[in-house]
């Protein structure tokens, strides 16, 4: 009796998951985020780039992974948002875990934990982070899901500040979730 419906629902996501042309996004774009995060090995990117007209079926292969599930000092639960920021020995993977009230800050290229953001009692504690994005300055900003608020550190971690309240009006947040800075 349920063939019928998760028949449709698979050819639903199908139909979803081919919306998704490779083939149509932009050079740029490609270059920027793809190449451009230093998650994935400038050989891959090329076979990506050079395959993504004609092919719909991309694997990727595991390049690097940081961390690992736990409680533990530089382990996670549950990561919500990343972000990627620097160039060589200083880029750097911030990782949202929303259920340990903390950002994880790994370097790229060694795979070490730099630091944990926002678990140190204070005004920059976290409880319910979701969204991170560097600014062109390295500074990283954190939507703070039950403060209702961004929440603003340096490049080194430290707390810098912080913005909004609950609401609708201007300036007000409700539960603020993704992030993003615009190249320029």
């Amino acid at each position: 009796a349920n063939g019928g419906a998760m028949g449709r629902m698979r050819g639903e996501v199908e139909g979803m998951v081919g919306m998704l042309d490779l083939g149509r996004l932009s050079r740029r774009y490609l270059g920027d985020v793809v190449e451009g995060s230093g998650l994935v090995s400038a050989e891959r990117y090329r076979e990506i780039f050079e395959g993504a007209i004609e092919r719909y079926d991309l694997e990727f292969d595991v390049e690097r992974k940081f961390g690992s599930q736990g409680i533990g000092s530089v382990q996670w639960l549950y990561l919500d948002h990343v972000a990627v920021h620097g160039e060589g020995a200083a880029r750097r993977l911030a990782c949202a875990d929303s259920y340990l009230g903390r950002v994880l800050i790994f370097n790229v290229e060694s795979g070490e934990c730099v630091c944990d953001v926002g678990s140190s009692e204070g005004p920059g504690k976290l409880r319910g982070p979701i969204g991170v994005a560097y600014n062109g300055r390295g500074q990283l900003y954190v939507s703070e899901w039950d403060h209702h608020q961004i929440f603003v550190y340096d490049g080194d971690g430290a707390f810098v500040r912080k913005f909004g309240s609950f609401g609708s009006g201007n300036g007000q947040f409700c539960c603020p979730q993704g992030l993003a800075f615009t190249a320029g």
